[in-house]
């Protein structure tokens, strides 16, 4: 009968277990000065420490001589480690298919914004073609709280970032029909109007589905005071290019709403809001192909309310003030 330390057999592999041990490397993917660049992922390994003892136990019970040897081919005693994210999933990520900036007007939002930014960046979306996995609907509001922040009031350093990602995406195939999207009431000044988006809470979401066969990433950055969003996909035709225009197809004006001010001289103006008009766009695609214009198709139209002016003006009734001197 031959008879071994249990114990110490086990402590013997666990310290084997660790010189042994490799972490599974994800694949990666970058986008510097508008060109993508991958990193290939790479199997880690590990060793089953109650395997490897059934292995040892059985092989001295039948050659206490015979070596012992360990292979990592069988993924019994030494097993693999697949990555979460392998280079098969970034196959069809090949070029930039769509990218829209837009300038940031207000220093307050920007915080907000660096945040957004960062919770959407590098998302991947699978694509129709996938049989084994039905599309994922991407949620903008899923993404912020990942980040560990609460979406408990309306903040225009979200809302931006979100339009600006809407833009990006209506210069690809994906199918409208599959976006949930809510706009301003009024126009905003950050991005042209109908391409504006409002997200709110668990109340107001930006939500779409990767309609397009092929899987998608997205990249966002913050520089020079603008947000890029950039859509990566399966390459295409470099010399189509499709472009967004807006039609003002009508125009309301505000209203000037005179409050009086009994501390300025009468006759005297001062502006308190400016206010601006109501209008009603048409949101169109245009494509081009080497140059020339080829097709321009209406997606929608979209209706903004006027907002007041307002303008203090002096009272004939000015306050008069006293100097006892």
């Amino acid at each position: 009968n031959i008879e071994f330390n249990h114990d110490k057999l086990k402590k013997n592999l666990m310290s084997l277990a660790a010189l042994i041990e490799k972490k599974p490397k994800n694949a990666n993917i970058y986008l510097l000065n508008g060109k993508l660049t991958k990193d290939v992922s790479e199997l880690g390994i590990n060793l089953n420490i109650e395997n490897s003892i059934e292995k040892i136990t059985r092989s001295i019970s039948e050659d206490v001589n015979a070596t012992i040897v360990f292979d990592y081919k069988d993924n019994y005693e030494i097993n693999t480690v697949n990555p979460e994210f392998s280079q098969e999933k970034l196959e069809d990520i090949e070029d930039i298919i769509a990218t829209y900036s837009t300038e940031i007007k207000s220093k307050e939002n920007e915080e907000y914004i660096k945040l957004a930014v960062k919770a959407i960046n590098k998302v991947w979306l699978n694509g129709s073609a996938d049989s084994r996995n039905k599309p994922v609907e991407f949620s903008f509001n899923n993404y912020i709280r990942k980040e560990k922040e609460l979406m408990e009031k309306n903040n225009e350093g979200y809302n931006q970032v979100a339009s600006t990602l809407y833009a990006a995406l209506l210069l690809t195939d994906i199918d409208r029909s599959g976006v949930t999207r809510v706009s301003h009431e009024y126009a905003v000044d950050y991005i042209e109007p109908g391409l504006d988006v409002v997200v709110f809470g668990d109340t107001i979401d930006f939500k779409f589905v990767n309609s397009m066969e092929s899987p998608i990433m997205i990249f966002s950055s913050v520089k020079n005071n603008k947000i890029t969003v950039s859509i990566a996909g399966k390459k295409k035709d470099k010399s189509i290019v499709n472009n967004l225009k807006i039609d003002i197809e009508d125009r309301y004006p505000q209203s000037v709403i005179n409050v009086e001010d009994e501390s300025l001289d009468q006759g005297h103006k001062k502006v308190i809001s400016r206010g601006k008009e109501g209008v009603l766009v048409k949101v169109s695609l245009q494509t081009e192909k080497a140059g020339v214009v080829v097709d321009r198709k209406e997606l929608y139209k979209q209706k903004y309310k006027p907002s007041d002016s307002i303008v203090q003006i002096g009272s004939e009734n000015k306050k008069q003030s006293y100097d006892p001197k």
